[in-house]
């Protein structure tokens, strides 16, 4: 049995998405290298003021960002977290919020050690 290696950026779709044009490739990927830490910063203060509606709007924020990269880890991460922010009780969201941190850094990480930034 085949493992197959964790793929936290498909990067062939990404090239496909947008349209093989390299320098958007690479300027895409160097947004997420910049806009990752501030993500988990505004996590961190929307769990602070224990706002849903604060998280939600991050949730979607951030989705829609993972999206444009094809990043399927963070998009799954932030549509788990969101459920608890559109039911508006963040009580029991603790552990979907550490899933999500975790995933956006493991992304960063795999997107800093492909070589392709």
């Amino acid at each position: 049995m085949k493992i197959e290696p964790v793929t936290f950026i498909d990067f062939e779709e990404l090239r496909q998405h947008v349209s093989g044009y390299d320098s958007l490739f690479r300027r895409l990927l160097q947004l997420l290298l910049e806009q990752a830490p501030l993500w988990v910063e505004e996590l961190d203060k929307a769990f602070a003021g224990g706002d849903p509606e604060i998280v939600r709007k991050l949730c979607h924020k951030i989705k829609g960002s993972a999206g444009t990269l094809q990043a399927r880890y963070i998009i799954e991460a932030t549509a788990e977290l969101s459920a608890y922010a559109v039911n508006g009780d963040l009580s029991d969201a603790g552990e979907s919020r550490q899933r999500l941190v975790r995933v956006i850094k493991e992304t960063v990480a795999f997107v800093r050690d492909s070589g392709h930034v």
